[in-house]
This record gives structure tokens, C-alpha cells and sequence, in this order.
């Protein structure tokens, strides 16, 4: 290893602790997970390529856990709510889903666990196929945009597959389930079973053959005191590390924006609000840095921190992030805690350390009323001032449940007069603005899509369903379906996660000038 060289697992190991905060679970869930799917694997005799391809499966198998959660809104009220009622059931046991479905929404008074268990009644058959192709798509693609190869692509879409074939998305069953996927779907059975105090051999043992590999559920049973024990620990973080199998690979530092953009895509996902918005407030940052002179070494710093700063938005519901109304006081101290979390998950990332602090900053106020710090001005260097101006200048530019987007000179009027009040730093807001209006148009699209393509991409990723494109642009719903299958094939994707993803990836969101 050199200086210029990271572990990619240390990295990818931070992205699965903003898994946790998306899925409801304690942090280092995941952690435990991997860990305990890699031991497995080596109890089994798998051969060092499954074992490999077992651990980086176990680490990255939530990475789509956000793909779904506009979906879960819709549907069941709370997507954190259902996911942390939801983990670990056993839903070839109707009366084990119902009670757990009595869960669902329960921070949010009787009404959302009414509103809850009802749309799991309705939705629920269709919600867990998309949660199959949704999810296993979604984390497949960050996976491979994070180096990882075919063997942990594989794993990752064959998580949700069940030995008896009644899983998804392909409803392949029995050896024909990649080894990484089964050894990881029954070491995430058994490490929820083992938070919610049950007995981890009598879940696995109960599910063996239906849900899961009869003979690593043998394995396990057999080495059950020996795998467990690992997991006992307060923290897991360097067991994990000390487990990845040889060879270990690393990331050139120069891949470090790339991971960053990854992570900024994965929680922007979460919402069809928030589609391309940390590249876009990235990209007005950094241009707005230059106009400000600050160093090289800051802008870098700069654009990193502005791809992260929205990772602690994952630990909130989406019943808060997509409501049309003013939130309610305790809705409001949820949305403060988010920079906090981004710096919990952020600070644990290598190669990050010079971004974390100006991540977290994103909604610091020069007059001290910004959260979750609440820092002086003295306390805010150049670069937390031009995020929180950039973040908030991009966010205005776009639609959220609650208001239309701004118009450019409107969102330029409330910088500035946020400025004037002493909010924001009037030198930042300046260098913003001028960046934010000398952007490029686009050229050519990319992987051959018509501009009409383009509008039908930007809608479905947002999640519109053929009948509302097809009003939107004034065409025939049998149009819209045509336009929609030729994007999917033209952009290699299945599903609305992975569309929304090709359609970020690509800054197909970022406003045109």
C-alpha cells in the first residue's frame, strides 16, 4: 500500500453504517452481518472465491435499501417504520406477518399503525417484488460503480432469492442462488434474531429449506456458539476489517470523488425529490470555490463534503421528507439531527477527514441558529459558509411536496436578503450566485436518448407512472409504456431504483442554462 492507496472496505464499510440509519437498525447491523455470513462461509469450506465475494455481498447487501422508500411512503405511511417492523420475518408465516404488520408506523400514534398494517394488506405481494428488483438493482449498481466485481454483483441480485424458489427477482432457487447469497440472507436472518432476543438456531432451523440453504443452516447449527460469539461485541468495525479475505483491494485516492458521488446517489435515491441534488449543490460549490480563490486543496475538500452532506437524510422517514404540509415541532427536531448523523457515518470513511467537518455543516447559520451544531459565525471557515449557501440555493431550485421550485431570480432574492439578515455570508452568497449562472447547457444525450426520452426518463425516475407521463406530455398512455421500455433497454435497467440512478449518474437532473 502507499499513501495514495485507501481499503476499500473501510469505505464501503461506512456506507453500509448509513444502511442501518435507512433500514431502522442499530449501526453496525450490517457489520454483523457481513461478519457473521464471512465466518460462515469459512466454517462451510466454501472455496476463497465465495468467501470473497460472501463478505463484500454481507457488507453491501442494504445499499438499496433506499430505492424503495418513496414507494414505502406512498404505501404504508413510513419507510423506516416498515423496514425495522418488517426485518427478519419469517412472510411464509401469515400470522408472524400480520403481528409484525401491527408495528409498522408505530413512533407515529395509532393512525399511521392503522395506515400501516392496512397497506400491507393491500400493497404487501406487490411491495415485496419490488422490493426484490428494486433493491438487489439498485445495490448492484453502487456496487459496481464502488470496484466491486461480477461475483458480488451476482450475490447482491440473488439476495432476496429463497431456496425454495418463492424469493426474487428471478425466483431461482436451490444451489442455482449464488453461495454468496445464501450464506448472507441467513446470516442477516440470524443476526435480527439475535436482536430481538430470539433463538438464532431455532429461526434458522425453522426456515431451512424453504427460506434458506439447508446445509449452511447445518453449518451453522453446528458452529453456532463459535459465530455468535463474534458478534457479541459493543463494536464489530475491526473484527470486520480483520475478516475481508486476501487479496484485499484498494482505491487509488483519485477514486475518492467518485466514491463520494456514490454515496450522494445512494441517498438521494431515498426521495424523487432530491434526484441529482448533491451533485448539483457539488457542482455549484466547487465552481462557486473557484470565484471565492480558495485553495486547491479546499475545493477538493469542498466537493466531497457537498456529495456527503445529505447522508444523514437516510436516518429520517420519508413520512417527514415528502409531507405537503408545515412539519410539527418533533418532525422538525428529526430533520435537525440529520447533519449529525452525517457526521457519525462521514467521520468513519477514510479519506474523508478533511470533508466531515464541512459536511455536517450544510445547515449552520452564521447567526448561530443553524443545526445540528448551532456554530457561531467565528466557527464557520469559507467552506461551511459556500455549502450551506450552495445546498440552500439548490434546494430552492427544486420541487419539494410542499412548494413548487423556485425560480432562479426568486431563489437569488432569498440568498440575498438571508445575507442581509445575517444568515448567510454575503461573500459566499455572491460567488454562488455567479456560479449558478454561468452553467452549460448539455450536448448530446447519453446512451442514444431522444430529448423526448430525456422527459419521460426525468419523470419515471421521479416515480410517475405511465398514465400520469403520458398527461403530462400530452402523448397516448400505450405511447408512454413504448418510450419507457426503449429507455430501459437503451440504459441496461429493469427497475425505477436503476433508472433513477443511470438518470443522477448521468446529471440529468441538473437545471439547464
Amino acid at each position: 500500500m502507499t499513501d495514495s492507496q485507501l481499503r476499500l472496505s473501510e469505505l464501503l464499510a461506512a456506507l453500509s453504517l448509513a444502511a442501518d440509519l435507512g433500514t431502522g437498525m442499530p449501526m453496525e447491523t450490517t457489520l454483523r452481518v457481513s461478519l457473521l455470513a464471512t465466518r460462515l462461509a469459512q466454517a462451510a469450506g466454501a472455496d476463497p472465491q465465495d468467501v470473497s465475494a460472501t463478505f463484500y455481498t454481507g457488507l453491501l447487501w442494504s445499499a438499496g435499501c433506499t430505492s424503495t422508500a418513496h414507494e414505502e411512503r406512498i404505501r404504508f405511511g413510513d419507510d423506516i417504520g416498515l423496514k425495522r417492523a418488517m426485518a427478519g420475518t419469517d412472510f411464509e408465516r401469515p400470522t408472524e406477518v400480520m403481528r409484525r404488520a401491527t408495528q409498522i408506523g408505530a413512533d407515529w400514534g395509532a393512525g399511521a399503525r392503522v395506515q400501516g398494517f392496512t397497506g400491507l394488506l393491500r400493497h404487501g405481494r406487490a411491495h415485496g417484488a419490488d422490493i426484490a428488483a428494486f433493491h438487489c438493482e439498485a445495490a448492484a449498481r453502487l456496487a459496481s460503480r464502488l470496484g466491486l466485481g461480477d461475483a458480488v454483483l451476482d450475490g447482491l441480485g440473488a439476495f432476496f432469492e429463497y431456496w425454495n424458489g418463492s424469493g426474487g427477482p428471478q425466483a431461482r432457487r436451490g444451489e442455482a442462488i449464488p453461495f454468496a447469497a445464501r450464506a448472507a440472507r441467513l446470516a442477516y436472518e440470524a443476526v435480527h434474531a439475535l436482536r430481538i432476543g430470539a433463538d438464532a438456531v431455532v429461526v434458522i432451523r425453522s426456515r431451512a429449506g424453504r427460506e434458506l440453504d439447508p446445509e449452511l443452516a447445518a453449518v451453522f447449527e453446528l458452529h453456532v456458539t463459535d459465530l455468535v460469539a463474534a458478534l457479541e461485541q459493543e463494536s464489530v468495525w475491526p473484527e470486520v476489517l480483520a475478516a475481508e479475505p486476501e487479496p484485499r483491494p484498494w482505491a487509488p485516492a483519485s477514486k475518492l470523488d467518485d466514491f463520494a458521488r456514490a454515496f450522494g446517489d445512494f441517498v438521494d435515491l431515498k426521495s424523487v425529490y432530491w434526484l441529482g441534488h448533491s451533485i448539483g449543490v457539488a457542482k455549484l460549490a466547487e465552481a462557486a470555490a473557484a470565484r471565492m480563490n480558495l485553495s486547491e486543496a479546499e475545493r477538493v475538500a469542498l466537493r466531497r463534503a457537498a456529495s456527503l452532506h445529505s447522508l444523514g437524510r437516510v436516518a429520517v422517514s420519508n413520512r417527514i421528507w415528502e409531507k405537503p404540509a408545515p412539519l410539527s415541532a418533533a418532525e422538525w427536531e428529526r430533520v435537525r439531527l440529520y447533519p449529525y448523523f452525517t457526521d457519525r457515518v462521514v467521520s468513519r470513511a477514510p479519506g474523508f477527514a478533511d470533508a466531515v467537518r464541512t459536511a455536517s455543516g450544510a445547515q449552520e447559520r452564521l447567526d448561530g441558529n443553524g443545526y445540528h451544531r448551532g456554530l457561531p459565525a467565528a466557527a464557520q471557515p469559507a467552506p461551511v459558509r459556500l455549502l450551506a449557501v450552495a445546498a440552500a440555493y439548490q434546494s430552492m431550485t427544486e420541487t419539494r411536496p410542499y412548494r413548487p421550485p423556485l425560480e432562479p431570480s426568486q431563489a437569488a432574492a432569498a440568498l440575498r436578503e438571508a445575507a442581509a439578515g445575517g444568515q448567510l455570508d454575503g461573500e459566499a452568497v455572491r460567488a454562488v450566485l455567479e456560479a449558478a449562472g454561468h452553467r452549460r447547457r448539455r450536448g448530446t444525450w447519453p446512451a442514444g436518448l431522444t430529448d423526448r426520452e430525456i422527459e419521460v426518463l426525468r419523470l419515471v425516475a421521479r416515480g410517475r407512472p405511465n398514465r400520469q407521463v403520458a398527461e403530462t406530455l400530452h402523448i397516448s398512455e400505450e405511447t408512454a409504456r413504448n418510450h419507457v421500455k426503449h429507455i430501459y433497454e437503451k440504459i441496461g435497467v429493469s427497475t425505477r431504483a436503476g433508472a433513477a440512478l443511470f438518470a443522477m449518474e448521468q446529471g440529468l437532473f441538473l437545471p439547464e442554462k
